[in-house]
């Protein structure tokens, strides 16, 4: 008697088949990497999908936000579905599918991805109402997947009927953006310092795929970013994926570190204001000259003087301290403005 493929759930490890000799995951093993990290935002989604790859489940539908793990939920179940059949199972797109020629019961299995751009034609919703018509007619096994909810999907009786098993993935808490941050820089083969994860689940701009740019970003400079003083060169570079949304900006934080360091100066700092923080934004935090400049609205000569005469203080004690101390309040009032979770 063969064995019934099990799924590691907590891990998303792909399905094993022990009567084929396979490990197990309770072994530990998994068949390949995996890069969908188990949240309670997604569990759902995840349960059902692999339900659909065992065969336990006909009809699913799995909707949520754009680029928080639809799609790739939808390519791990093609190949767990691939690996237990024997036989290549794709992801298929559904406004393709919806026109595409074949008939509409020619896949054994069906998995659809995109369907929110196949519903906003009148004819490909006609097409693609009556296609699935067929196969749920016929029992065959078809998964989609749908940006947002299927509400106007079942309005337009493009999924009307009730066999039909719907999930929603959440948008992710940010401590959950912290684990996907956490796991998509183990996969680009990262060492991040927990408070660039931190900074990531805050403030980052986007979704997933987001994540996925910085930590690329990151990587094109170095693979190490462990040390504490890493985090303020990280504020910098990832500055085009910070600034925006919820109007967080480092520049801004490294301005009122500054400008505390002024006030609370017992007497009158051997460097200006403005050097200071040139100085903080380019050697600091690593932004170029010309961002540097945007900021303070300087021309970027100005910003290049600045920097220089800075340096050439630095061999005088009260420069050096003074900039020490500038330095370590940049670097935590960067750390709490990013609400590092130790």
């Amino acid at each position: 008697m063969v064995a019934e493929p099990r799924f590691d759930t907590e891990t998303l490890g792909y399905p094993v088949d022990a009567g084929k000799g396979l490990a197990t995951p309770s072994l530990g093993a998994t068949a390949v990497p995996v890069s969908i990290a188990a949240l309670p935002s997604n569990r759902n989604a995840l349960s059902v999908g692999f339900d659909f790859a065992c065969g336990k489940r006909r009809f699913v539908g799995i909707g949520g936000p754009s680029g928080w793990g639809k799609s790739e939920l939808l390519a791990h179940v093609a190949q767990a579905v691939s690996q237990i059949r024997e036989r290549p199972v794709k992801v298929r797109d559904a406004s393709e599918w919806a026109l595409s020629q074949s008939a509409a019961a020619s896949d054994g299995v069906l998995i659809l991805d995109d369907l929110q751009d196949a519903v906003r034609s009148p004819r490909m919703r006609h097409l693609l109402r009556i296609r699935l018509e067929q196969r749920l007619r016929r029992n065959l096994p078809t998964m989609v997947a749908k940006t947002g909810d299927f509400a106007e999907a079942q309005r337009l009786r493009v999924m009307a009927s009730n066999r039909w098993h719907l999930v929603q993935i959440l948008a992710p808490t940010p401590s959950e953006r912290q684990r996907i941050a956490h796991q998509i820089a183990g996969e680009e083969g990262l060492k991040l310092h927990p408070s660039i994860e931190s900074l990531i689940a805050t403030h980052l701009n986007g979704n997933g795929r987001s994540i996925r740019g910085a930590m690329l970003r990151l990587k094109i400079l170095r693979s190490d970013w462990q040390q504490d003083a890493d985090f303020a060169e990280a504020c910098g570079r990832l500055g085009p994926f910070l600034i925006g949304e919820d109007g967080w900006d480092p520049r801004d934080v490294v301005q009122e570190a500054v400008n505390y360091v002024f006030l609370a100066w017992p007497e009158t700092p051997p460097v200006g204001r403005r050097a200071t923080i040139a100085y903080a934004l380019h050697k600091v935090l690593r932004l170029a000259e010309e961002d540097v400049a945007g900021f303070l609205r300087i021309k970027t000569g100005q910003v290049y003087r600045h920097c220089r005469n800075v340096n050439d203080r630095l061999d005088q004690g009260e420069t050096a301290a003074f900039l020490s101390i500038v330095r370590d309040h940049v670097y935590w009032s960067l750390a709490d403005s990013a609400k590092w979770l130790e």
